[in-house]
């Protein structure tokens, strides 16, 4: 089960159309500066399920809770010195739906030559993350309708996906081939899970406070590429940071409500491998994530540790000029049981919680069979659709425990998307 809830946010359907028109009023005035340039790209989705929902109500009828909409601008103001942002409406289902500025830097490139080229970025860079992270939300640039839940679950989407802090860059160009090394560092972003924690919270009727501070982030990547790029191997690392606070009041007994505090720490680390081969009309795709969690406790001597493991093995076949297809195997297994120390003594959780109602094993793995199909109408226009056989239900949200009892282990999900780049 994932351990970030969605976020939600109230936005009716005039508000998201109010939004659209703002993120283009301001590209629009711009065009005509030199070395401008911006791009926008509108996805439309629809997803229906079986048994389990999937981006809304997908599994009484066909869920339309699916569109994303950006607008990403950029100017060259020297040769060596460019400024660019992204902004992002997105909106996945009843649990999510935000505006967002994705990236926002200056990126200045200090040393340039033949060999090599080396720059900085400062503001909200993105992250360089496996092989998709840095283009996640252009539909154009996926595969298929969705991304490898596996590696770019929507729980962690805003902490993976960019960095307010500095990055360093730089690519060295030899005989063999060319390596990319990025290391960045900066502030965390926690604003939609620290929303959905507080969300979660006020469910209960128990709610007080909860504040996270001290956030930090350390992400890098070296990329090889061999070929022009026909062969792919790079290894990622993220490291995010916070301390939290958590005050909340809870009913001991009928009428009588005691507050609690807890403080702690967390930290989870990912290290990710990625590897891709292109060889005529056939590109091979795959990525494993070793992940670390740890919460440590302040306020009483102990820790929850648990090591997660995520990966998936993808083929995709070029048809024509315009169409594609892949088939991906796609499998997140979390920890099923993560080392509790408390005071000294290992905890075993299994004993510790014999009384409580007895959680299936398949909320804490998900494997998933996909089927896809892509058509590129026209450089502009694009048409994916995809099936999904899933067994397990770990990367579903819940913000309620009791949803777990009314999700089952097999299911089905149809998806489709079209997408318009202007």
């Amino acid at each position: 089960m994932s351990r970030y809830p969605y976020c939600v946010l109230n936005i009716n359907h005039s508000q998201r159309f109010i939004l659209a028109l703002l993120l283009l009023a301001f590209a629009l005035p711009l065009r005509a500066l030199e070395g401008f340039q911006y791009q926008g790209v509108v996805t439309q989705g629809a997803v229906a399920t079986t048994d389990n929902d999937f981006y809304g109500d997908s599994t009484d009828g066909v869920s339309l809770d699916f569109t994303e909409l950006s607008i990403s601008v950029s100017q060259v103001l020297t040769p060596s010195l460019r400024v660019a942002a992204q902004a992002m409406y997105r909106h996945a289902g009843d649990g999510y739906e935000d505006l967002d500025l994705d990236y926002a830097m200056i990126d200045y490139q200090f040393f340039s030559n033949v060999d090599a080229t080396a720059g900085l970025r400062l503001g909200r860079f993105k992250n360089p993350i496996g092989l998709y992270n840095d283009t996640r939300d252009v539909a154009f640039t996926r595969p298929g309708v969705f991304l490898p839940q596996s590696i770019y679950a929507d729980d962690l989407r805003e902490p993976f996906l960019s960095t307010d802090g500095l990055a360093f860059y730089s690519s060295i160009f030899t005989n063999s081939g060319e390596w990319t090394l990025e290391f960045g560092a900066g502030k965390l972003r926690l604003e939609a899970v620290t929303e959905a924690a507080e969300q979660e919270a006020q469910k209960s009727e128990g709610f007080a406070l909860y504040e996270d501070d001290n956030e930090q982030v350390l992400v890098g990547r070296i990329n090889y590429a061999h070929d022009g790029g026909r062969w792919q191997l790079a290894l990622s690392y993220l490291q995010m940071k916070y301390d939290y606070s958590d005050t909340y009041r809870e009913e001991v007994e009928p009428d009588f409500f005691e507050v609690f505090e807890e403080t702690g720490t967390i930290e989870n680390t990912h290290w990710i491998l990625s590897w891709q081969y292109l060889w005529n009309s056939w590109t091979l795709s795959a990525e494993y994530d070793a992940e670390n969690y740890m919460d440590e406790f302040t306020d009483i001597e102990g820790f929850v540790e648990s090591d997660d493991k995520a990966y998936y093995l993808q083929i995709t076949k070029q048809l024509s000029h315009r169409w594609s297809a892949f088939y991906r195997y796609d499998v997140r297994k979390f920890d099923d049981n993560p080392l509790f120390v408390f005071e000294g003594e290992v905890i075993d959780l299994s004993e510790e919680f014999d009384d409580e109602p007895a959680i299936p094993k398949w909320v804490d793995f998900q494997k998933d069979h996909t089927v896809g199909f892509r058509w590129d109408i026209s450089s502009n226009m694009l048409l994916m659709a995809e099936y999904h056989y899933i067994d397990g239900i770990a990367l579903l949200p819940f913000n309620d425990p009791s949803d777990i009892s009314n999700n089952n282990r097999y299911w089905h999900m149809l998806a489709a998307s079209f997408s318009y780049r202007f």
